[in-house]
């Protein structure tokens, strides 16, 4: 656990989930059951932050080897076999797992890009798990004898805005955004409607009304208003960066807002870019505006502290500094009184918002199709796939 949470602190990692632990000073290990961390201010997230997938505990020989990323091994249910980038990976059951060696002999994870070509397989036979997001793919299988299940996942979609430079630098211009955009219509062209219209936070104790704040639903004559307040009643342009290779919804997203914007002159025009080209543009800021899928938590901090808070490591990306948002987010993390960060994050929601940080859009669904001689198998909104351990197949 100790080489593992080191690994994440070491800046040479380049860790996502470094600031999930960045208060983590030292890490002792006074016993072979027991590690300490030392921080350097109290920090209730942490214990949110400690439970990630990006902070599993990894084999210290693994680290040492610089093997982590192409010969996994760890204490799971399944044993790493072989695997073939981007095409395949193989695990074998574990017989010494601790609880209990699974039913399941083999799995083979296939990487299919086109989900149509993963319901097509799936209703072949070919496959007997897939896992999908377009509900219109989904639509396809109703009927058949597969098992189908959705659950809201813990990911959210929204319209990342730099505001550094440019007409986005102007508050008064990124809330004629969002005033503009109708986020009903926009989940409903891009995924049927499955799904909800959300705020910062999605999910958990902390979310808002995804309808509360400034232009809670879309109000053209307010968009009008910002427009003029920002000495732009004619409008302006910007670009936003899409890619349909990371989110097949993207596409229906950007062009249903697209027409939104253009009723009050604001021309937004679309750039679809590959997936490796989108993730190195989108570290290095290099756009005006992006779609983006983002992973939420039910802690607030560990969503935005990364992006917002002091000394945030995806701080390039967010495009938005501010010291009074930094500061509402340290003060929530680290204060004892559950009431109280209830109320800071109550304004963290409202600050997002109301200066249109970004236009935060829509949660979605992840669906899981099963064939019908899969059984125990239950998903889990983090996507985590644990339950293969407890799976049968007929």
């Amino acid at each position: 656990m100790k080489a593992s949470l080191e690994r994440v602190l070491n800046p040479k990692t380049g860790a996502a989930a470094a600031s999930n632990i960045g208060t983590v000073t030292a890490i002792t290990t006074p016993t072979p059951d027991t590690v300490t961390l030392q921080l350097s201010h109290p920090d209730f997230s942490i214990l949110y932050g400690l439970t990630t997938t990006n902070l599993s505990i990894l084999s210290t020989k693994a680290i040492a080897a610089g093997t982590v990323a192409s010969k996994p091994d760890g204490t799971g249910p399944f044993k790493f076999v072989s695997w073939s980038p981007g095409n395949s990976l193989t695990l074998a059951a574990n017989p010494d797992y601790w609880g209990g060696a699974p039913s399941i002999k083999q799995l083979i994870f296939r990487t299919i890009p086109d989900e149509q070509s993963i319901a097509s397989a799936l209703q072949a036979g070919t496959v007997q798990m897939g896992m999908l997001t377009q509900p219109q793919v989904v639509k396809t299988l109703a009927g058949t004898s597969l098992q189908i299940d959705k659950e809201l996942d813990l990911n959210y979609r929204a319209l990342m805005l730099q505001s550094g430079k440019g007409p986005l630098a102007n508050t008064d211009a990124r809330l004629a955004i969002q005033c503009a955009l109708n986020r009903t219509d926009i989940l409903a062209n891009a995924a049927l409607g499955e799904g909800k219209v959300v705020g910062p936070v999605p999910l958990g104790p902390y979310a808002p009304s995804p309808t509360a704040g400034t232009c809670g639903t879309q109000n053209l004559t307010e968009a009008k208003h910002y427009l003029a307040a920002a000495g732009m009643s004619k409008g302006f342009s910007f670009t936003a960066m899409i890619s349909d290779a990371l989110d097949a919804t993207s596409q229906a997203q950007a062009v249903t807002a697209q027409g939104d914007l253009a009723k009050v002159g604001i021309h937004m025009a679309i750039q679809n870019v590959g997936e490796n080209d989108y993730i190195q543009r989108w570290l290095k800021g290099d756009f005006q505006a992006a779609f983006a899928e983002n992973g939420a938590n039910p802690d607030p901090y560990i969503m935005y502290g990364r992006y917002f808070g002091p000394g945030a490591n995806l701080a390039v990306p967010s495009g938005y500094k501010s010291s009074t948002l930094a500061s509402l987010l340290t003060n929530a993390d680290q204060n004892p009184s559950a009431s109280a960060r209830a109320n800071l994050y109550a304004q963290i929601n409202s600050y997002l918002v109301d200066h249109a940080v970004w236009i935060w859009l829509f949660d979605s669904y992840d669906y899981t199709v099963l064939s019908n001689n899969v059984h125990g198998y239950a998903p889990l909104p983090n996507e985590q796939l644990t339950a293969l351990a407890k799976t049968t197949v007929s």
